[in-house]
């Protein structure tokens, strides 16, 4: 699935059964108020609705369209906080110009596929917990390292290790490929600029061809055929393992493998 040389944030990402105790661990009424909207508007916002630890930063809360239940993430947004300034300092270096030229640029979301319309109406939970952070707290006034620090003070209640912000993205991306959104849709939901990104996660997911076959079964009342037994299975010749393995030499189509390309694999070797 994922080039296992390599450590993506698909490997740290939550199970199921783990983002259920980190989700339970921002009501355990250890903190104030105001913190518990916070946690828990940080890991529902990164590990449902997949937004990225700068969107989460600079959510505003006219970023929603409560009718539609959207969180429209927008092209641009004029900041000066400390995120931005790490951010327009290396980018002034890279295109040599001021710092106050490149803040003209921040806050911009990672690529321009990012510019995207999140559903989150699909969840009582999920509405709850973003319009009640909107109305009650407004937006995240914290640097990008307290983001961390509180998912890792979540991760040690929850009993959950290995996870970070990039780790619970990753979940989201996993989560909606176990639901069975196609690739194309996959690639939009999480703002990814290439749709190999997506293939990868639902390689890894499995959950869509799971459902294909099931479905394959189902449509028109189509009968499983009953499994051939192991003795009575043939083993495939000399021959034919050879001819199978010259076809696998001269194929075109690349494999996982084959896309660990920097330009190809940017946002997943990022973790994002």
């Amino acid at each position: 699935m994922f080039d296992t040389t390599q450590r993506h944030a698909a490997h740290d990402a939550p199970n199921s059964e783990e983002f259920d105790r980190l989700l339970s661990a921002t009501y355990l009424g250890e903190d104030d108020y105001e913190t518990e909207l916070e946690d828990r508007f940080i890991t529902i916002g990164s590990g449902w609705l997949t937004l990225r630890k700068g969107e989460l930063l600079h959510f505003r809360p006219e970023w929603l369209d409560r009718n539609r239940k959207l969180i429209l993430v927008p092209a641009h947004e004029d900041c000066f906080c400390e995120y931005c300034l790490e951010r327009a300092e290396e980018y002034a270096d890279e295109k040599d110009i001021s710092v106050e030229e490149a803040l003209e640029f921040c806050w911009s979301p990672k690529t321009e596929a990012s510019v995207r319309a999140i559903y989150y109406g699909w969840c009582p939970e999920t509405i709850i917990a973003v319009e009640q952070f909107a109305d009650e707290v407004g937006e995240l006034d914290m640097c990008a390292s307290t983001i961390n620090n509180r998912v890792d003070k979540l991760a040690e209640r929850a009993y959950v290790d290995d996870i970070y912000p990039h780790a619970l993205r990753a979940h989201s991306a996993l989560f909606w490929a176990d639901v069975g959104l196609e690739a194309a849709y996959l690639q939009a939901i999480m703002g990814w600029k290439s749709i190999e990104v997506a293939v990868a996660y639902l390689r890894a997911s499995g959950q869509q061809l799971a459902q294909r076959i099931e479905r394959a079964f189902t449509l028109e009342s189509r009968e499983r055929p009953d499994p051939v037994p192991r003795e009575d299975l043939t083993p495939p010749s000399d021959d034919a393992v050879e001819a199978a393995e010259d076809v696998e030499d001269e194929r075109t189509t690349p494999s996982i493998r084959e896309w660990e390309d920097p330009e190809k694999w940017d946002d997943l070797k990022a973790g994002t």
